[in-house]
């Protein structure tokens, strides 16, 4: 079975440095993408299968378009990770939270085709939870209790401005988070590059394959 989706992988922030060095022993090269935060992309083909697997690494959790909202929630994930099988995953209840702020602060709407997600994850998650709190000090008591209302109620429509409001009432960063976007936004028209060579260039076929 081919694996399918998008899941960022989280690791400490003390193995940043090896992780270049790991991951090329198993096959796997970095493509350098400036603007995407704590984000590390690596990629390796597998010719047996006629298939690229891509790894999104981070070290940090922020939220934004251009991670332009930090937090300080990485250390405490990590440690209430719960083991499943030979899988570490968030404690489930980080898991939603992580999941609602991803779909609010970074889609910015609930889409119709997300709206299950969620649901899911709005119905799991708490106001007592870690992240509630924490999203609580950044933007303004209540903010986690409204974010669940609005979502269990299904008063989608209410997600953009809502998300816009969190982004205004956003504290503690040392730099404003319209400043980290706007770099962000720069930073990225570099382009990916191939870790010791130069752009990244995709090429399609007339097919568009």
């Amino acid at each position: 079975m081919r694996p399918a989706g998008d899941v960022d992988l989280l690791v400490s922030r003390a193995l940043v440095p090896d992780l270049d060095g790991l991951l090329k022993g198993v096959g796997f090269r970095r493509v350098q993408a400036l603007g995407h935060g704590s984000h590390r992309f690596y990629f390796r083909y597998m010719a047996d299968e006629d298939l690229w697997i891509k790894l999104d690494i981070v070290s940090d959790i922020s939220f934004g378009h251009f991670q332009e909202l930090r937090t300080a929630l990485a250390d405490g994930c990590l440690g209430r990770r719960i083991a499943l099988g030979t899988l570490w995953l968030p404690d489930p209840h980080d898991q939603a939270w992580l999941q609602i702020l991803h779909l609010v602060l970074d889609k910015g709407e609930i889409a119709p085709e997300r709206v299950g997600t969620a649901l899911a994850a709005g119905a799991l998650a708490s106001a007592a939870d870690p992240i509630a709190a924490f999203l609580d000090r950044k933007a303004g008591n209540g903010t986690a209790d409204i974010l669940l209302e609005v979502l269990l109620s299904r008063r989608f429509h209410e997600v953009p401005a809502l998300a816009a409001a969190v982004k205004r009432q956003w504290k503690g960063s040392m730099l404003p988070p319209r400043v980290t976007s706007m770099a962000g936004q720069l930073l990225r028209r570099v382009g990916p590059r191939l870790q010791g060579r130069g752009p990244v260039v995709g090429v399609l076929a007339p097919d568009g394959a």
